[in-house]
């Protein structure tokens, strides 16, 4: 019972989040909204974040600050600790741990997602940011690579 109990206040406060986080301009106006599946996999990874910071007990006020990046549309996803307050070492294990449970959704949405987490946890405090996605180089361009460390070139002075 105390687990189901749980988890419906870690739904309710998560689904407070999402509907802050959606009433906040966009900063960029070439960016529209998300599609509904990046939104459901960002919600289900704010979910594991919170479920995991109420069974962890972090016992340090701060906040938790997280990167989800999502891969080929199905595959799982993977979260990074950005910067958390230290003493939630646990919590942040854990939903790193549990992340994978979460598909990335369709490549046509963001492939990264920054959120935060203050502690203690107030769903209203909850941020959600979506990096602008990185342009490759046009020398990558040129080359056919997708990102800057696609290929090391040796340093200037290696080559004399």
């Amino acid at each position: 019972m105390r687990l189901r109990t749980w988890s419906l206040a870690a739904v309710v406060t998560i689904g407070g989040a999402c509907a802050t986080a959606s009433e906040q301009p966009s900063r960029s106006p070439s960016r529209g909204a998300t599609d509904p599946a990046t939104q459901k996999a960002v919600f289900d990874l704010i979910q594991i974040s919170a479920i995991c910071l109420k069974f962890n007990q972090p016992n340090q006020p701060g906040e938790v600050v997280l990167k989800g990046v999502f891969a080929e549309p199905g595959s799982p996803a993977r979260v990074v600790d950005v910067h958390s307050t230290p003493g939630n070492e646990r919590a942040v294990a854990c939903t790193i741990e549990q992340a994978g449970r979460v598909r990335s959704p369709s490549p046509a949405g963001p492939r990264e997602v920054v959120y935060s987490i203050p502690l203690p946890i107030r769903a209203d405090d909850i941020r959600i940011y979506f990096p602008p996605a990185k342009q490759p180089t046009i020398e990558a361009r040129r080359r056919g690579l997708t990102s800057r460390c696609s290929r090391r070139t040796p340093h200037r002075s290696a080559r004399m």
